[in-house]
């Protein structure tokens, strides 16, 4: 069975940009960590929003284009 990245390699056609790892805690919440994978930089998160601000904020730092991105707020849509 291929582990970490070898398994991500045989899943993907390029290069990733993260690897996140979820872990089983018997809670109802998501915990794990998540690589940004060009820096080697790791975090761990607690919930899933806290993991998106996460992949988010890399994002933003890293200027990487996100035309398909649509951020939506409860402000009056005109």
């Amino acid at each position: 069975m291929k582990r970490g990245r070898e398994a991500v390699g045989a899943l993907c056609s390029r290069p990733a940009d993260f690897i996140v790892r979820f872990y089983l805690t018997g809670e109802t919440c998501v915990q794990g960590k998540i690589e940004h994978v060009s820096t080697g930089q790791i975090r761990r998160f607690g919930s899933f929003l806290e993991m998106t601000v996460l992949i988010q904020s890399k994002l933003d730092e890293m200027d990487f284009p996100q035309e398909a991105l649509e951020s939506r707020t409860w402000e009056e849509e005109p």
